[in-house]
């Protein structure tokens, strides 16, 4: 590798970027409403592999009236506001909106320096992340104006530069080609147990859809003093789908559900199953309107839950893939099959449910070992 040299040290970035804010008001809902369709990406916060939340019109007028903040035909670095707080990705030319939990870089027309965008996130990504996020653990959240208020970098020749970030690529291709890996490996499902006999049945001949009630949100709960404990459930998978708890006397009683059932994310994480009030004496939720619930219509004692999740899992999220923007709402799945064992008088099989459960539970253990050591693999952070 070539000795170092350099156009200019602790040059604050300021000098050489700017960057471009998200969209107030442009949400999953605005997003949807365009059905997939459209000439300009959304991006956002980073999810999982990807920052993009879909496509929409560059003409989409938002419901505070404004007209969408456009990226248009130039590169960029994609900067998560929250989230993978901090995170970047190069952005190739293209055109490009964002939602409020992200922000673009991009090289000022002004700027005397020669940099190139992957040698910037690989040299200062994390430095940035150390430095500017407003926590390190939990809700964390990237400051974009403190950075450009107060964050140096030295800048080497575009030579050198361009040397480290071939150089990268190469370490970054297998990365990709590990999570293509990691997604085979989530994507793997059992589809044939041998030795049970299975009945195909409508998933609604067992269950009854229900969307939650849009007035279950965090700002009403927090704006009105609705807390409590008794969760909300949304289209979040993290913490059990839980987005908050709030206090009964708040909750009429056709939205309070202590029956054994099925939710469902609608969007979000669309198809995303729960088993909920499994337990004994249940506290029991209710559900906002980016979550379904499946209300059971046959003696839940009948029914060994995990099986139903192991078993429709792979359904619910095929058809959520199959729809713009990945939303699955009752009109999507009409023609669910649930295959569930039965006995020799054509009952259902509690205690093969349970065996075949048991099979999915080991395959899926061992899935977890294979994606944690990949993501060991993946998440090697490297710096210069």
């Amino acid at each position: 590798m070539s000795e170092i040299k350099y156009q200019a040290k602790s040059v604050p970035i300021s000098e050489c970027f700017d960057y471009l804010s998200g969209n107030t008001g442009l949400s999953v809902r605005v997003i949807h409403a365009n059905k997939g369709a459209g000439d300009c990406v959304v991006l956002s916060s980073s999810l999982l592999d990807s920052t993009s939340l879909g496509y929409i019109d560059s003409n989409t007028i938002l419901p505070n009236g404004k007209r969408l903040k456009l990226f248009n035909n130039k590169e960029g670095i994609v900067v998560s506001r929250n989230g993978y707080a901090g995170t970047m990705s190069y952005l190739k030319p293209g055109l490009y909106t964002l939602t409020d939990h992200a922000y673009i870089l991009y090289i000022k027309d002004n700027c005397k320096y020669d940099i190139d965008l992957n040698w910037f996130i690989l040299s200062n990504q994390y430095e940035i992340q150390e430095q500017f996020l407003t926590t390190k653990a939990g809700n964390q959240t990237f400051s974009i104006t403190e950075c450009f208020k107060k964050f140096k970098f030295d800048i080497p020749t575009i030579q050198f530069q361009k040397e480290i970030a071939e150089k990268y690529e190469i370490i970054e291709k297998e990365k990709k080609s590990l999570e293509i890996q990691k997604k085979k490996i989530e994507n793997f499902y059992l589809e044939d147990i041998k030795g049970y006999t299975l009945k195909s049945v409508p998933l609604f001949e067992l269950f009854e859809p229900h969307q939650g009630n849009a007035i279950f949100t965090k700002k009403n709960i927090h704006t009105k003093g609705w807390e409590g404990k008794i969760p909300v459930i949304s289209s979040n998978t993290d913490n059990n789908g839980i987005l908050d708890y709030i206090d009964r006397k708040y909750v009429k009683d056709k939205d309070y559900i202590t029956v054994p059932c099925l939710t469902w994310s609608i969007d979000g994480y669309a198809g995303k199953l729960f088993a909920r009030n499994m337990e004994e004496n249940p506290i029991g939720f209710v559900a906002n309107n980016h979550c379904g619930i499946l209300y059971p219509l046959v003696d839940t004692k009948k029914l060994y839950f995990p099986y139903l999740i192991y078993s429709l899992q792979p359904k619910f999220l095929e058809k959520a893939k199959n729809y713009a923007n990945k939303k699955l709402g009752n009109n999507q799945m009409t023609d669910i099959l649930v295959d569930i064992p039965i006995d020799k008088n054509g009952d259902y099989d509690l205690l093969a449910q349970k065996e075949i459960a048991n099979k999915y539970e080991t395959i899926n253990r061992l899935k977890s070992e294979f994606i944690d050591r990949i993501d060991k693999l993946i998440g090697i952070q490297i710096s210069i």
